[in-house]
């Protein structure tokens, strides 16, 4: 019995020791930098394209677009991709946005567009349903580049 109560307090000192030594490094850590151009917000909203007809509607949406590398990048054209459920119903045929901005290091940028669907024959949940419409954004950009 009293060697299990020895072991019981060495096993209780030893987690301790740890935890005495992880703790502080946890707590002053600081979280790694994101060196990437990342999307940190986005909102959307979805409404008719006329009041006569529903059949036809406007998605508009709007990203925040943040350059966490550490150089310029000149963003040319933001190309939306879309979901399955959504690409086949897309009408405006150029989907793409046209940016033309340079996006310093460690700072950010809204870009913005809208497309018209066709809703025919879905209700409302039906096309809540169908969100998210876009998968993902395609960047174009300009790198300059020095001659040594």
């Amino acid at each position: 019995m009293h060697l299990n109560r020895n072991l019981f307090y060495c096993g209780i000192a030893f987690i301790a020791g740890i935890l005495v030594v992880l703790v502080p490094l946890m707590l002053t850590a600081e979280p790694a930098a994101s060196e990437e151009l990342r999307i940190t917000e986005s909102s959307a909203a979805i409404g008719a394209l006329s009041e006569n007809t529903t059949d036809r509607q406007v998605y508009s949406y709007s990203f925040v677009l943040y350059n966490g590398r550490g150089q310029t990048v000149n963003v040319s054209v933001a190309e939306p991709v879309f979901s399955e459920g959504i690409s086949d119903r897309i009408i405006t045929e150029d989907t793409s946005i046209t940016v033309n901005e340079s996006l310093t290091p460690g700072s950010s940028m809204t870009v913005e567009g809208s497309f018209v669907f066709d809703a025919r024959g879905l209700t409302k949940d039906e096309i809540v349903n169908l969100e998210p419409f876009i998968d993902y954004v395609r960047l174009i950009s300009v790198e300059i580049i020095d001659n040594p």
